[in-house]
């Protein structure tokens, strides 16, 4: 959230250096009524520049904020696949109805996992006008996913 905040700042101020250099070209005085109008390319060419600039500086800061996500989604995957394993290993103690339940139940974990190990892939393919809604994505299949262990861990509890 920070991050979307902080992209919007540099976006208001790309447009007002915009504002900001456009309004110098159409307040300079002429020097007299027979001269020509002014075309002052410099500062245009200054201005232009300038929002080059910004959005070089803001299209980095979403680069790296979108790696940074993609490295937390990671390592939240290797944590709940590391959850699985375990609960899978301990479900092997389990007999009859009970292993049957369990396996099921890991069967649908397993597929949500792949649905989130699917968004995490959308993510890293996503370009800067499109990420947020993949990490938006891959959020919610994570936080999904970490819903259903915590209710299958408490479940098969011993």
């Amino acid at each position: 959230m920070k991050t979307t905040k902080f992209v919007q700042v540099l976006g208001i101020s790309a447009a007002i250096v915009l504002v900001a250099g456009c309004s110098k070209n159409q307040s300079q005085p002429t020097a007299s009524p027979e001269a020509p109008p002014s075309t002052n390319t410099e500062g245009s060419r200054g201005t232009v520049e300038r929002a080059k600039e910004v959005a070089s500086a803001t299209a980095e800061v979403v680069v790296q904020t979108k790696n940074q996500t993609v490295a937390t989604a990671e390592k939240e995957m290797q944590a709940i696949d590391a959850k699985i394993n375990a609960l899978a290993q301990k479900s092997q103690s389990y007999t009859n109805a009970a292993k049957t339940e369990a396996e099921a139940a890991l069967a649908q974990l397993r597929q949500q996992r792949d649905t989130a190990a699917r968004k995490l892939e959308e993510l890293k393919a996503a370009g800067q006008d499109n990420w947020q809604d993949a990490k938006a994505g891959i959020n919610s299949a994570l936080e999904q996913l970490e819903q259903t262990y915590d209710t299958l861990k408490a479940k098969f509890k011993t």
